[in-house]
């Protein structure tokens, strides 16, 4: 659970690294996503265990970079005496480690710059991706999410970089495949995903209105590359 202090503190964190238009615009939709959802996704998958990508070739030409992966708040609590606590400006950033996440955080000195998540368990998942899309956890399935990047780090190769970092940490983990639901009309985020292996396998359908939901997937086999879906699709 939340306390005051925490909500506070999480909520200076954000205006602090995003400003107050940055709040605003997280704190209204989240209210609609509490109350209506009408959305079509494609769920993409990637086989972790043939990754070849060296993330060491995408290091981006920034002073003071540094990583660090985080699997439980004992961890984060090291990190932020070391560097800064990245749980005071993420939401359920507590809830999430204890449940299964891991989080990899990039840093320019002592600043938070970027981050992203991957669940290892369906209650980790559900605390970051409330997306009711199957996975199979059992099999070595991960699904990643909750990425960000410090506005003033945009556009600096951080978001290659920090998703090849913790492709080859959750190989050398074990997993097998990672899986996504990705918004239909999310033409940037499916198109940056397109170059890196992913397939389409499934589409999904979200409806909530209220307490009623919906959801239901239709196959997509064999999977298809995100260009031929989005081609097919135009």
């Amino acid at each position: 659970m939340l306390n005051f202090k925490s909500i506070t503190d999480r909520i200076k964190a954000i205006i602090d690294k995003e400003g107050l238009a940055s709040l605003f615009k997280r704190a209204s939709m989240y209210l609609i996503h509490k109350f209506f959802i009408y959305e079509t996704y494609y769920l993409i998958e990637n086989s972790i265990k043939e990754m070849e990508t060296d993330p060491d070739d995408f290091v981006p030409d920034i002073p003071n970079l540094t990583y660090r992966f985080v699997k439980t708040n004992q961890e984060a609590d090291k990190v932020a005496i070391e560097l800064s606590d990245f749980r005071l400006s993420h939401h359920n950033a507590r809830d999430r480690l204890d449940k299964g996440a891991v989080a990899l955080c990039i840093f320019i000195g002592t600043d938070l710059a970027y981050i992203v998540w991957a669940a290892t368990t369906e209650d980790a998942k559900k605390t970051f991706n409330d997306i009711p899309f199957n996975v199979n956890f059992e099999n070595k399935a991960v699904v990643p999410g909750g990425e960000s990047t410090t506005p003033k780090y945009r556009r600096k190769g951080l978001s290659t970089y920090g998703h090849l970092l913790i492709d080859r940490f959750l190989k050398d983990m074990g997993a097998n495949k990672k899986h996504a639901a990705i918004s239909k009309s999310n033409l940037i985020s499916l198109r940056s995903k397109a170059d890196f292996g992913n397939r389409v396998y499934a589409k999904g359908r979200h409806i909530k209105i209220l307490g009623w939901k919906l959801w239901k997937e239709t196959p997509i086999f064999p999977p298809k590359p995100i260009d031929q879906v989005l081609i097919a699709n135009k």
